[in-house]
Parts: C-alpha cells; sequence; structure tokens
C-alpha cells in the first residue's frame, strides 16, 4: 500500500548562488525545465514518491498553491533549457559539482538522471559523493559545492522542517539554508506562518511565499517521499522508522 508519509518528506537539489552562474534565477529556472523530476521518481526511488511541486512539496495540501507549481512554470523541455542558459550566458560545457551522501542509493541514483539532463543542455556535472560528516563541512561550513543533493522531514508541520530551506542563513549551521539565498518578504512571511494557528491565515501566507519562491528557486524540490505498508505474518525486519523506504533491503519474508 502506498501512501503520503505521515511525516511529510522532501528530497530537493539545493542550488549555491556563490556560482557566478546559479546566482542568476534564470539559470536556475532553467535547470528546473531539464531536471527530468518523474524519470528520478520512477527510477531512484521505484515511483514511491510525487515528482517536486513546488517549495513546499504537496505534503500539507492546505499549504500548496497549484496555480504557481512547478507543472505549470517548468515543464519538462530541454530545448528551452538550453536556450534560456544561452540566454543568460552560461558557456556550453561549463562544469557543475553535484554533491550528495555517498551512502544514500536514491540519492545516486538522483544524481546520475540529474547528471544526465544537464549534459543534454550543455552543462557538464561532475558527481562528488561523500561521507555524511565531509557533506554537511562541505556544504554547511564552507559552503564549498554547486549543487547538494539532501532530503528534509517536516516534523509534522512545514514550519519545524521546510521553513529552513529558504530563511536567511549568514551562519553555519547544519541543515539551515546553504545556497546564499535571502529575501527579507519571504524571511517575514514564513515568521507569519509559523506564528499564527489559523489554517486558512496560514495556507495566505504560504501561498504568499510560494509566488516568490517557485519564482526564485533557490532549492529545486526533486520530490515528496511516499510511504510502504505492509502487512503479513510472514515478514520480518520491517522498520518502524522516519523513513522505511530507505530499509527495505532488511526485510524477509518466511516461506510458506
Amino acid at each position: 500500500v502506498r501512501t503520503q508519509s505521515a511525516i511529510p518528506a522532501l528530497d530537493f537539489m539545493a542550488m549555491n548562488e556563490k556560482n557566478k552562474y546559479l546566482a542568476d534565477k534564470k539559470v536556475r529556472q532553467a535547470i528546473a525545465m531539464a531536471v527530468d523530476r518523474d524519470r528520478i521518481v520512477q527510477q531512484a526511488v521505484a515511483g514511491l514518491a510525487v515528482p517536486g511541486k513546488g517549495s513546499f512539496g504537496n505534503g500539507f495540501p492546505w499549504a500548496y498553491d497549484e496555480s504557481v507549481s512547478y507543472d505549470k512554470l517548468y515543464p519538462m523541455d530541454p530545448g528551452k533549457a538550453k536556450q534560456m542558459l544561452a540566454d543568460a550566458g552560461v558557456p556550453e560545457g561549463t562544469t557543475l559539482r553535484l554533491t550528495y551522501y555517498a551512502q544514500n542509493a536514491k540519492f545516486s541514483a538522483a544524481a546520475e538522471i540529474i547528471k544526465d539532463n544537464l549534459k543534454q543542455v550543455g552543462i557538464d556535472v561532475t558527481l562528488q559523493p561523500m561521507e555524511t560528516a565531509v557533506f554537511k563541512e562541505n556544504v554547511y561550513a564552507k559552503r564549498d559545492f554547486d549543487l547538494a543533493i539532501q532530503s528534509f522531514t517536516s516534523s509534522g508541520d512545514p514550519a519545524i522542517g521546510y521553513h529552513r530551506l529558504y530563511v536567511s542563513n549568514e551562519g553555519t549551521d547544519p541543515n539551515v539554508n546553504a545556497t546564499g539565498y535571502s529575501n527579507p518578504k519571504v524571511d517575514e512571511l514564513l515568521t507569519k506562518a509559523g506564528e499564527v494557528s489559523d489554517q486558512d491565515k496560514r495556507s495566505d501566507y504560504y501561498y504568499q511565499a510560494q509566488q516568490i519562491l517557485n519564482e526564485d528557486l533557490p532549492t529545486l524540490i526533486l520530490f515528496d517521499e511516499q510511504q510502504a505498508d505492509a502487512y503479513s505474518k510472514r515478514l520480518s525486519g520491517l522498520y518502524a522508522g522516519q523513513n522505511p523506504d530507505d530499509q527495505w533491503g532488511k526485510v524477509s519474508i518466511a516461506q510458506k
């Protein structure tokens, strides 16, 4: 049984604005039109996900603004993406580094697909798998990366889990926006969304934030995770954790 995770989680690709090309939102938008999120879902996670819909995914339906979804803004279009890159002054053959956790199989598979996608629009991707401690040092402490794949859970509420993707961050705290993106209006809207309890008011703040974030695109959401529920007395090794889909290699089934 496939279901939306009780604690929604996003897998995403952060784009470092210290890179002179990635500092241009038109380049980030072109990358969004080149990355095949459907293919990533099918091949990297065996269909157990929903392709990225926007800056907060769609795990919280009340906070998801379909009018500015990725499907509408950035449909898969390598030809248009390549032209946008040329118009933005990105030379053919420009190299970008793509960093991710070496031990995470879905990130490794997604990275290979992204490398292939961007090759089609004239960007050469160098894959940089790293152990967790090295990844966090390079991405968060040193800000020494171009593209980086990671996942964040929502911890049950977007204010707890997802705000850290976009809030202005001058520090080097692990797992807090390392892209260099800073927008005072977004900070204001996310602060208000985290301070009120009325869901309609919160929705309005998130809708306004998405209008900005889905255009600025500091981070590309690759997919919303789903979970698989299995029921059988013959199964053993099931992992009752936050990301059970990562643990299927430990599951076994007894013969009748």
